[in-house]
């Protein structure tokens, strides 16, 4: 009820909320169903973690929690990002080219650069 108060009510009467009810539904729906495939399995290895780690526990779950953060991380920009949000690739042009040389310039490997569609849900940083 609070996000819904949020989104329809407050970021309505400011102007920002770029949503109809039925896709604020579709992403409460994703995110629920999204959340509830990641969450299980990390929570099931978490008490396996210390029913199975004796004394020491707490070493085993902050070595998990380093690698479901490190998969995580990985994962997140090509599998579930795009669950929410569409992602294109960044047409030729100045401002690639000036990203692209910025990157290079700081020795950044660059090997993907999109474009997301960030309005569809609000105008706050559209930029």
């Amino acid at each position: 009820p609070f996000t819904l108060y949020f989104t329809f009510v407050i970021e309505e009467r400011h102007g920002f909320n770029k949503q109809t009810l039925p896709f604020f539904f579709k992403d409460q729906v994703k995110k629920f169903l999204v959340g509830q495939i990641i969450q299980a399995p990390i929570l099931a290895g978490l008490i396996k973690i210390v029913y199975w780690g004796g004394d020491h526990f707490y070493l085993y779950l902050w070595l998990f929690a380093v690698f479901m953060l490190l998969f995580l991380m990985t994962v997140y920009p090509d599998f579930i990002a795009p669950l929410f949000d569409k992602y294109t690739p960044m047409p030729e042009g100045d401002l690639r080219k000036g990203i692209e040389d910025l990157a290079a310039s700081v020795e950044f490997p660059l090997y993907k650069l999109y474009v997301v569609e960030g309005s569809k849900r609000s105008s706050h940083s559209n930029a």
